[in-house]
């Protein structure tokens, strides 16, 4: 924001651009985009799935058990094959026909 405010000098002050995107600007707000994400994050995500350790003062997941099911978990992504990411065998061949020519 600094470097383009040097080439912009009637950029707005990032607090106010950040107070705007976040709908902290009206009149008694209490609450913000953000602060309602690491909400919903907390309850969705990190109180179901973690501990509270009151010695290490952390939240840790449990080692897994014979009586919790595993995550479910989306496949994994298949790669690419090499021939789609380079090209084909024929075009290979006539790139190295048309490299030897030059």
């Amino acid at each position: 924001h600094v470097l383009l405010r040097e080439g912009l000098p009637d950029l707005d002050e990032f607090e106010e651009v950040l107070a705007e995107a976040n709908e902290a600007v009206g009149f008694l707000s209490f609450s913000s985009r953000i602060l309602d994400k690491a909400t919903r994050d907390a309850i969705d995500d990190l109180l179901p799935n973690c501990a509270y350790r009151q010695d290490a003062v952390l939240f840790d997941r449990p080692p897994p058990t014979a009586f919790t099911p595993p995550p479910e978990r989306d496949k994994a992504p298949r790669s690419t094959p090499p021939h789609l990411l380079f090209g084909t065998s024929p075009l290979n061949a006539e790139y190295a026909m048309l490299a030897a020519a030059a």
